[in-house]
C-alpha cells in the first residue's frame, strides 16, 4: 500500500500492537510514545497519511497538540491535512460528544438522552 501511519501513545505496548497488526495488513508504521517523539518524527521528513494518537498523551499535552496542529505551529502545521484517529481508552470515554459549533438542539437532545424524564 505504501501509506504510511503514525501512531502516537504512552502505552508501549499497545503502541507495538497496533504497529504490528497495521504492517501486517500493508501499512508503514511509525510509533511515538510522546509529542516530543512526534515532533522529532515530522522534523525529520516522517508524513504520515494517517496520525493515530492518545489525547491523554500527559496533562493537557493532547488538547495542546490539536491546537498546534490546527494553527500550523512547526512542526506540528505539517499535519493540517493528515487524517486524524483519537484513540481514547474506554475509560475516559464520554457518555457524548458533540462536533464544534454544535447545534443548540443536538446539545439539547444529548442532554435529555442522559437525564430522561425532564422534558
Amino acid at each position: 500500500m505504501g501509506k504510511t501511519i503514525l501512531i502516537v501513545d504512552p502505552d508501549a505496548e499497545l503502541r507495538s500492537v497496533m504497529a504490528d497488526y497495521l504492517t501486517l495488513q500493508g501499512f508503514d508504521c511509525v510509533v511515538s510514545g510522546s509529542v516530543d517523539g512526534l515532533a522529532e518524527c515530522i522534523s525529520s521528513g516522517c508524513m504520515p497519511s494517517i496520525l493515530i494518537i492518545d489525547p491523554f498523551l500527559g496533562p493537557g499535552a493532547g488538547p495542546a497538540l490539536m491546537q498546534k496542529i490546527r494553527s500550523g505551529e512547526a512542526p506540528f502545521g505539517q499535519l493540517r491535512s493528515v487524517k486524524i484517529i483519537l484513540h481514547i481508552a474506554a475509560a475516559s470515554m464520554p457518555e457524548a460528544h458533540l462536533v464544534k459549533p454544535a447545534r443548540l438542539e443536538e446539545l439539547f437532545a444529548e442532554v435529555q438522552k442522559m437525564l430522561p424524564g425532564m422534558d
